[in-house]
């Protein structure tokens, strides 16, 4: 193209020119086709726009975003990660901002006088983003790739239009009409050195409807700062005089407050599109939603980090609020991080433009914006307290203390979590609706009770219950601190038996053991937040192994090499900690499920070989490839393979018998080679191909030891291949496998080559028969009869692959397959899917049974607003909707209207997602007016709304709800968004009706106009309300109905589906063109207002209406983890917040029952003092004797055990184990921790001391009588029955201070007293163990002495346990214990009273 390229600005940078000239060469040169590049033009709202470039074709009006980033490119609708070259860079979405160019440019446009007067409406502008670099690949997923386009497809999105294409294409009039108003709009050369004073603007930072934020230099000085233009060009006087106020007063509330927390405004300019504000400006700060991002996909801040900032932003604002200085919008978008470089990290808090600040013992105060609505962004609504929403509606300001303590909570819960606390304001308000703040257990695990009361108490909707100050909060986040930084089990000898729970210096947790290997153990941990494997050496001889392939991993970075973090010495054994491959590995996916279907094969086949190429460039070997030492990991969205296990690495070439047989080059010993070499290398990664190609190794590697010599070449059998492969596999693996190394691939690149090859003919190539081997041309769809052949229809391998796997042989069979089935199938790539799905699509509309086609309505424009008038509630409005009556002949109006709005009588409350809609009809039988008489009321009413400028704003209203939802709502859910938009003092349910009413009489008046924008739709017990300005009603009604359909169907999935999976089933849905860009919330949600009986998790799953309790307590039972102690209300909470539309949980005993059902380990204490009130459910002690209730006066209590029935045989298992158990402890002298049926603990004790020859001491009397003795030894001794009475007191006191001092004196003298013993011991009574908090200190170091010392004789520790557990407890702390689970065992009840056996279920 050159006659019509209209190049405005000659470009700056290379790339950009590059990128334009890419596209210039391609572009046709004649009318429609048309160019402007590199232009500005300053919008009607004075905000200053620059354009890459403007694309004029017969497909539309396009607005070009050029964005040149080498590397990769992943994220979503929001924020885009950018990796090149190892470093990540985070930054908003581009097509957000393109996107408000498109719109701010199209008003321009259209306000010009040849676009008023033109006979055809100017174009649509579309937006599009051009990834122009070469080698740049394109992660992105889902609504994030809309639009986005690289080299590849950019031409074909600017040019293609396919035969589906509906719209008119552009025409050559067009053209010229655009040109013309471009001209006349006055774009210009893009000024790249636009001034306010002495700083010039560079680059654009940040966008909101109120202002711009530019990075800009001094022209002088050179120093750098961001500047904020003010845009009040085009606004109202009004508009136009806030905004200039908001500018200075944002500039004077800062004035005097200088904090290294807090961004000050430097400077206030004037500029020609209003005030300006100069700000610091660090390169190295990024907004703190940006900085979560950029720790990766699934990845949240260490734990010590997310405190830090914590304590960081909460100290700023405390500060800020001595200075009587309150933000009142604290966000994410308001916090810049900086990584400090040495792991500290820093923040600073800006956007103050939203604050209050008292002066003069508060008689005067100034406010910056009197609405906080008026200048935030739309992200920020999630952390702002609901009273902040409804300012609007008040004339008086909601207070600014509690509007920052929600905004710390919920950024607290944020940066715990790595999860917004909502996603906008909406669902904020249904999370909140319960009364009880934001529960961190909703998203977070083990969450201890601190850091819940923290995030509750700071976020709670009543602000008669919410931390009343930021002193407060901090006093809080103390608590936080000392509960998250106690020490745990720490791991003090043999870590390579380390097990789950136990930690290692430097906050390592162990959370799962992997397995051990030759020179290695493996194990899942926990560092900083983290999950990560820790490779440690088996045993210290093994050390030096372990640094060798450390050394190695130093070299390796590639993403199917699995990354290497650091080396640690673990009590003197070394330990590697490593990424996690949480998918699992290559051999368990193939014991499981076959062979690796079609798609994954060519992925994870080009995987192995990438890595393989990686190592050979760096000179290196694997030395043991296979699929045990193949892990599977998420990258993104999509499943990969990464190798791992590098510990033969360093073994020398002669050395070629190590590593596994099976695997191995069986010609490696053929004469000149028996050295390993690189050809061996890709022997191994070969066989590893053959066996996810088809399940299994061949016939001659299938077995132990290295394969027998073998003569000749070997045999490829290409009939176990996949049939759109066949002779493409077997070529390459008879190469692959060749015995001749010079008839081999000469490098992993050639290797990893030729293994695209087959796959990428399998696209290109038309079908083959399944029973011939002669091309078949394919049948066309248009000709496809229900007995035709799957084989002989145009799909592509992948495609076919997948039928296959579903057994579905013919069309007849296709059309009947649900697309969701689809989605199901493990390894199916989107486009599989979608070209399935559109294919079943054509076929259905032929061959299916036809369905009454619906005619659409023609496009309607809005109606325009009658006037202006104010935003008015919904209780003004229900006030204008139903007047009370003042006349006899207003009663027959007034009951009409009460029951048509939604029987706003009704006594009670109905279900929250229920709307009483009625027609007139039943209308008129429900109260008794005549048909004709009701249709007459409803006339005459009609036509008052429609006159009203209230109704007429409130339609305006849903109408721009209809538009950011992607077009199509509930009723409930318009109702909740204008209950919110809106406000109202009324109390639920009123406040709820209420708003549903005034939503239907908006909705009744625009469906009773002649052109109405809206259809409506009654969808079972859901009103459906659809946009049909373009004619699109029907479908987008029908997307919601499917949607309501799928997510009933997915609640009633067992075991529930995971979130992801059915977000893959709602986005296999064909979406409408409105419904691109929506988040998957959005979607889920819909999906879910739209059902029948599905509700939403908190997790994202579905799950039915009214689910059963044990069920949604089965499923929640993570959310109880994380403190000792629940009370009643506590577990009906945490359960409640997971799934709220479940059954609630019964109160006692019911709940009791529940979880004992489940073996959650919780049973309930009526003494332990809990919240205030006797009584909890408490994590599995000891019970009689071994209850923290124990006192010195007296240490019983009687509990109660559910019977644990096992047949004869494993019984008699069961107690040959426990006694082999038994006699090991013994002849090792080691400790063992025994637990027993409270009711058996008597009779146990007695068997266990005559069948061991055990000598019986109970804790109780051993410590009575050195206390005793220390007592007497006193020249004043104490009363013996004030240290009775001082066990008894409370924990603070004087008397229990002075009465642990004693029993810290006697303890080292019992310890010794055991150690001394002659015979083994058997230590009973542990209750004031537990009370004491002794667990830890005394007992666990007593057991460490027993250890280490061999002449000591063993230690059995007899507790009372009510719930069976896998380790022993004592008042509610794990007793220490050393390798394994060696240290801890159950007395089978029938070992103690065989008895029992006989009694079956009568105990």
């Amino acid at each position: 193209m050159d006659k019509l390229w209209k190049q405005i600005t000659p470009s700056d940078f290379a790339w950009e020119r590059e990128a334009l000239a890419f596209l210039k060469e391609r572009l046709p040169d004649h009318e429609p086709y048309r160019v402007w590049a590199n232009f500005e033009f300053i919008a009607q709202d004075g905000s200053i726009n620059e354009i890459d470039a403007l694309v004029l074709t017969p497909k539309g009006l396009f607005l070009v975003e050029i964005k040149s980033h080498p590397g990769e490119i992943s994220g979503d609708a929001g924020a885009w990660v950018w990796i090149s070259e190892g470093r990540r860079r985070v930054f908003d979405n581009p097509r957000l901002l393109a996107d408000r160019k498109a719109k701010k440019l199209k008003s321009l446009l259209e306000s010009q006088r040849s676009a008023l007067k033109a006979k055809e409406r100017l174009p649509f502008i579309q937006t599009l983003v051009f990834l122009s670099a070469e080698n740049v690949v394109n992660r992105l997923q889902g609504p994030a790739r809309l639009q986005v386009c690289t080299r590849k497809n950019v031409m074909e999105a600017l040019c293609h239009i396919d035969s589906g294409w509906t719209h008119r294409p552009l025409d050559r009039p067009i053209s010229k009409a655009v040109a013309r108003a471009l001209e006349e709009a006055g774009i210009k050369e893009s000024l790249r050195a636009r001034r306010v004073g002495l700083y010039a603007l560079n680059t654009l930072l940040d966008e909101a409807d109120h202002f711009q934020d530019w990075l800009a230099t001094h022209s002088e000085t050179g120093v750098q700062r961001r500047i904020r233009l003010y845009l009040t060009h085009g606004k109202s006087e009004q508009e136009a005089a806030t905004l200039r106020n908001a500018a200075k007063l944002e500039f004077r509330l800062l004035e005097g407050i200088e904090h290294p927390g807090i961004l000050q405004a430097r400077d206030y300019q004037q500029h020609d599109q209003g005030p300006a504000l100069v700000y610091e400006y660090d390169p190295a700060a990024v907004r703190l939603d940006h900085f979560l991002i950029g720790l990766g996909a699934g990845q949240r801040l260490e734990t010590l980090a997310a405190l830090t900032l914590l304590r960081q932003i909460a100290e700023a604002v405390r500060f800020a609020h001595g200075k009587r200085l309150y933000h009142r919008a604290l966000s994410p978008q308001s916090l810049y991080v900086r990584d400090d470089g040495d792991g500290g990290l820093s923040v600073k808090i800006a956007n103050w433009a939203t604050a209050r600040r008292a002066f003069d013992g508060e008689t005067r105060a100034l406010t910056a914006l009197s609405h906080l609505s008026c200048i935030l962004q739309e992200e920020a609504g999630p952390y702002l307290a609901l009273e902040a929403h409804a300012e609007t509606l008040s004339a008086g300001a909601s207070d600014s203390v509690y509007l920052d303590v929600f905004s710390l909570g919920a950024i607290a819960y944020l940066l715990f979590t790595g999860q917004p606390p909502a996603a906008n304001g909406l669902e904020l308000q249904d999370k909140l609706s319960r009364g009880k703040g934001l529960q961190i257990t909703d998203a977070l695990n083990g969450a201890g009770r601190e850091l819940q009361d923290l995030i509750q108490y700071a976020t709670h909707p009543d602000t008669g219950s919410r931390i009343g100050s930021v002193a407060e909060f901090i006093e809080y986040l103390t608590l936080v601190e000392d509960e998250l930084s106690r020490p745990d089990s720490e791991r003090r000898v043999d870590p390579a038996a380390a097990r789950a729970g136990d930690t290692f210096e430097g906050g390592i947790r162990v959370t799962k053991r992997l397995g051990r290997g030759a020179s290695s153990v493996a194990f899942v941990v926990e560092q900083r937040g983290q999950e990560r494997v820790l490779k440690l050496a088996a045993s210290p001889e093994h050390n030096q192994r372990l640094r060798q392939e450390a050394e190695t991993l130093k070299k390796l970075r590639h993403q199917a090499v699995i990354a290497y973090h650091e080396t640690h010495d673990f009590l003197g054994h070394t330990g590697l900690i490593l990424d996690y491959a949480a998918e699992g590995t290559l051999a368990e996916r193939l014991r499981k499920l076959g062979p690796i279907q079609f798609e994954l094969l060519e992925r994870f086949g080009d995987d192995l070989l990438s890595a393989l190429c990686h190592l050979e460039e760096k000179g290196l070997s694997h030395r043991d490839i296979k699929p045990e030492n193949i892990g599977l990991m998420k990258q993104g969205r999509q499943l990969h393979l990464v190798l791992f296990d590098f510990s033969l690495a360093s073994l020398g070439a002669e050395n070629f018998t190590a590593g596994t047989l099976a695997y191995m080059d069986p010609f490696i010993r053929d004469p000149g080679r028996r050295r390993w070499d690189d050809y061996a290398e890709r022997f191994s990664a070969a066989l590893t191909l053959y066996e996810m190609a088809t399940g299994r190794l061949p016939t001659w590697a299938d077995g132990e030891g290295l394969p027998p010599l073998i003569e000749g070449a070997l045999e490829i059998d290409p009939a176990v291949f996949d049939p759109s492969v066949r002779d493409g596999l077997a070529g390459f693996f008879r190469t692959a496998l060749a015995r001749d190394v010079k008839a081999r691939f000469g490098n992993a690149e050639d290797m990893r080559r030729a293994w695209r090859q087959p796959f990428d003919q399998a696209k290109r190539k038309t079908t083959q028969h399944p029973g011939e081997g002669v091309a078949v041309q394919p049948c066309p769809i248009g000709e496809a009869r229900l007995d035709t052949q799957i084989g002989l229809l145009p799909l592509s391998a992948q495609a076919l692959d997948t039928l296959s796997r579903l057994h579905i042989n013919s069309v007849g069979e296709l059309i009947r397959l649900p697309r969701n089935e689809l989605v199901r199938m493990t390894g199916v790539g989107t486009q599989t899917r979608r070209e399935l799905s559109e294919v079943i699509a054509r076929l259905q509309a032929r061959l299916a049974p036809p369905e009454s086609s619906r005619t659409g309505r023609d496009a309607i424009s809005s109606a325009p607003i009658e006037g202006e008038g104010l935003l008015i509630s919904v209780d003004q409005l229900m006030r204008r909707l139903r007047p009370p009556p003042t006349k006899a002949a207003d009663q027959d109006r007034y009951r009409f209207l009460t029951e048509y709005l939604g029987r706003l009588d009704a006594a009670g409350a109905r279900a929250a997602d229920n709307v009483h809609w009625p027609t007139l009809i039943t209308l008129g039988a429900e109260i008794g007016i005549e048909s004709a008489a009701a249709r007459d009321l409803l006339a005459r009413v009609l036509a008052q709304w429609g006159k009203n400028r209230f109704i007429t704003q409130l339609r305006q209203d849903v109408a721009k709800l209809l538009a950011e939802q992607g077009g199509v709502m509930t009723a409930v859910e318009l109702g909740e968004a204008i209950l919110l938009r809106r406000g109202s003092v009324q109390p639920s349910p009123i406040r709820d009706r209420w708003a549903q009413a005034v939503v239907r009489a908006a909705i009744e008046t625009e469906l009773a106009r002649q052109e109405s924008r809206w259809i409506l739709r009654r969808c079972g017990k859901r009103m459906l309300i659809a946009d049909d300005t373009q004619g699109l009603g029907e479908a987008l009604a029908d997307y919601a109905e499917a949607l309501g359909q799928l997510a009933d169907e997915c609640a009633e999935q067992q075991p529930l589906l995971s979130p992801l999976r059915a977000l893959e089933r709602i986005r296999a849905l064909p979406a409408p063109d409105s419904f691109a860009g929506l988040s998957n919330h959005r979607l889920l949600r819909l999906a879910v207002a739209a059902s029948q009986g599905a509700a939403l998790s908190s997790r994202a799953e579905f799950y039915p209406k009214g689910m059963p309790a044990e069920r949604s307590l089965e499923l929640a039972q993570g959310a109880l983890l994380g403190t000792p102690r629940l009370s009643v209300a506590e577990v009906q909470d945490r359960i409640q917040g997971r799934y709220p539309e479940a059954l609630p949980l019964p109160g006692r005993p019911q709940l009791d029952a529940l979880l004992n059902r489940l073996e959650l380990g919780f049973i309930w204490d009526p003494q332990v003092e809990h919240g205030g009130k006797r009584g909890a459910y408490c994590l599995p002690r000891a019970g009689a004797l071994g209850d923290g209730s124990s006192t010195l006066a007296a240490t019983r209590t009687s509990v109660h055990y559910t019977r644990h029935e096992v047949g004869d045989d494993s019984l008699a298992r069961e107690l040959k184990a426990f006694e082999q158990r038994v006699r090991n402890a013994l002849d090792a002298g080691r400790f063992l921790a025994l637990s027993v049926r409270p009711r058996l603990w008597q009779r146990a004790q007695q068997h266990l001391a005559e069948t061991f020859a055990l000598q019986v001491v109970s804790f109780d009397a051993l410590l009575l009588r050195h206390l005793h003795r220390l007592c007497d030894g006193m020249a004043n001794p104490p009363n013996w029955q004030v240290v009775l009475k001082a066990d008894a007191a409370d924990s603070g006191s004087v008397d229990w201070s002075r009465l642990q001092g004693l029993v810290r004196r006697v303890l080292p003298a019992m310890a010794e007293e055991i150690r001394a013993a002659d015979r083994p011991v058997l230590l009973t009574d542990p209750g004031l163990i537990g009370r004491y908090g002794l667990v830890d200190t005394w007992l666990g170091e007593l057991r460490r002495q027993l250890e280490d010392d061999p002449q000591t004789q063993a230690l059995f520790l007899l507790l009372a346990n009510e719930t069976a557990t896998a380790a022993a407890f004592i008042d509610g702390v794990s007793v220490p214990s050393g390798a394994g689970s060696r240290e801890f065992a159950r007395i089978p009840s029938a070992w103690v009273n065989p008895s029992l056996v006989r009694q079956g279920s009568a105990d």
